[in-house]
Order: C-alpha cells, then sequence, then structure tokens
C-alpha cells in the first residue's frame, strides 16, 4: 500500500522537476540570445568606428529596451513571411480581355488651375478596377466633382459625388489586391491611381486617390500595396502631381484656399470596347439618383 501512495508523489516531482528543467532552458536560450544580439549590434558600431561613449550609451539602451525591440523584430518577420505566404497562394486577375501594351487605354484628367494629367490603365491586372473607373467616365459621374481628401506626402483623393469621403455610387466592386487573395503587383509608386475602399475588402466604389509620393520607399506605407487595387499610372503631368503635394491643407485633409475641382476627365480606350463592372452590393435607389444603371 505504502509503494502504491509514492507513484503519485514520484510522478508529481518528476513534472515539477521537468517543469523547472524548462523553464531554466529557455530562460538560457533567452539570455544567450539577448546577448548574442547586443554582441552583434556593438561589433558592427565598432566596426564603422562609433566612439567608446556612444557605444556605452546602446549597450545600455539595448539592455533595457531589448525586449521592445525583440518583439517588434519577431513581428517584422510574421508578417513578411505572411506576406510571402499570402503572394504563394494568390491569383492573377485572370481577366478575359487580354490588352496589348500599345492598346491600353489612357484617362486625361485636368484640375481647374492645374496642368492636365494622363494616366495609363492596366485592365490585364485589375480589370474590375479599370472596367469600373471607365464606366464611371463614359457615364459623367466624375464631371464637376472635388478631391475631398489631401493628405500631403500620402494621397489626393477624390470621386466622392458627396464630397464628404462618404459617398459612392450605389454599389461595390472586387478588391483586386493581395490581402484579398488577387495577385497586383503594378505597387504605389508616385502617381498611381488607386481605388479607395472602408473595412469590407469588395467596398471600393467610385473614390479613388492619386499616389502624392513613391510608396515604395517609406516602410510607413507597405501595407497600402496588399490592402488597395492599383490599377493606373500617371505617363504624362507628373508637375501636377507635385502641385497638389505642396497644397496648404488642415487636419482634416481639406484644402484651405478652396476645392481642388475635376474641370474635365475623358477616356481613350483605344477602339476597344470594355464591360460594366460586376457590381455588387447594388443599391438601386443610390443608382437611379446619381443616373447610373
Amino acid at each position: 500500500m505504502k509503494k502504491k501512495k509514492l507513484i503519485p508523489i514520484i510522478v508529481i516531482l518528476l513534472a515539477v522537476i521537468i517543469l523547472v528543467a524548462t523553464i531554466v532552458y529557455f530562460s538560457s536560450a533567452s539570455s544567450r540570445e539577448k546577448t548574442k544580439f547586443i554582441s552583434e549590434n556593438i561589433a558592427g558600431m565598432k566596426e564603422i568606428g562609433t566612439s567608446e561613449e556612444d557605444i556605452e550609451k546602446m549597450k545600455v539602451y539595448l539592455e533595457e529596451n531589448y525586449d521592445t525591440i525583440k518583439a517588434g523584430i519577431d513581428k517584422k518577420e510574421a508578417d513578411e513571411k505572411n506576406a510571402k505566404k499570402a503572394k504563394e497562394n494568390a491569383k492573377p486577375a485572370n481577366p478575359e480581355l487580354v490588352v496589348e501594351e500599345n492598346k491600353l487605354p489612357e484617362v486625361k484628367l485636368k484640375i481647374k488651375g492645374m496642368n492636365e494629367m494622363v494616366f495609363e490603365l492596366y485592365p490585364n491586372e485589375a480589370p474590375e478596377s479599370v472596367y469600373n473607373f471607365i464606366y464611371l467616365i463614359e457615364n459623367g459621374f466624375y464631371d464637376g466633382l472635388s478631391f475631398h481628401r489631401m493628405v500631403t506626402d500620402f494621397v489626393a483623393q477624390g470621386g466622392d459625388p458627396l464630397g464628404t469621403g462618404m459617398g459612392g455610387p450605389g454599389y461595390g466592386i472586387k478588391g483586386e489586391f493581395l490581402s484579398n487573395g488577387v495577385l497586383n503587383e503594378l505597387g504605389h509608386s508616385k502617381g498611381s491611381l488607386a481605388f479607395a475602399r472602408g473595412s469590407e475588402m469588395d467596398s471600393a466604389g467610385s473614390q479613388f486617390y492619386i499616389t502624392l509620393v513613391d510608396m515604395a520607399k517609406d516602410a510607413n506605407y507597405s501595407y497600402m500595396d496588399e490592402d488597395y487595387a492599383v490599377f493606373g499610372k500617371i505617363i504624362s503631368g507628373i508637375e501636377t502631381v507635385d502641385k497638389l503635394n505642396k497644397l496648404e491643407v488642415d487636419e482634416q485633409g481639406t484644402v484651405k484656399n478652396g476645392p481642388v475641382t475635376i474641370e474635365s476627365i475623358s477616356v481613350d480606350t483605344k477602339g476597344i470596347d470594355y464591360p460594366e463592372p460586376n457590381k455588387l452590393n447594388i443599391d438601386e435607389e443610390i443608382q437611379n439618383k446619381l443616373g447610373l444603371e
């Protein structure tokens, strides 16, 4: 009987020993990892001739902030891994209509008081976005509308019939970007055209934006390529993009010296008849009010 009572106690003791050993092992491993990280950074500073005083300051900083720094590094690596996996699983839009390079549609956009901009559209990479933009232009949807949101070193956003950032054409379209499973590698370079959207992946409607800077060079905007659909790029009038970026705006993104209004916008489809976009979540009342079929 005594031997049987000892068995549970022995099992518990073994479990405690294993747990303690595990904690000690991982604690030691974490400590070694921290020491290695700091040593590598200090070694790098020494190689470029950093002063001993600055090296000591950095050593103290790394010691005190290691956990925060490590968490940031781990998150970045995880994000990169997830992005790579998403890219591997994403599929091209595969439009039915494959357009040759010399037949790509072009949009001329004239803002009051500024030089005309010309954009090339890419139906092979983002067909629904291009179909939608062409459809709205040809229906006169954008005529006279303003850019309701101007953010310096970011975007100029327009295409809202209400002028508040809350309006649209009464439907949504497929979000043609990586986080929605669509392989779109156009990227947010300076002077790109892309559709804004709400929290839902397929909620883009009529609101579009022009990128005012090259976002590929800014880590703060690395998410843009994955979460928003670029469908066109500027080929003429880049000076107007620079002018837009220099406008004085308030904290809400409103231009202080009056609205930035679309004077004219037209599209040359190079003789190709593009279909209407596949409209999602249609609100017929709004469409009828805006004169869209």
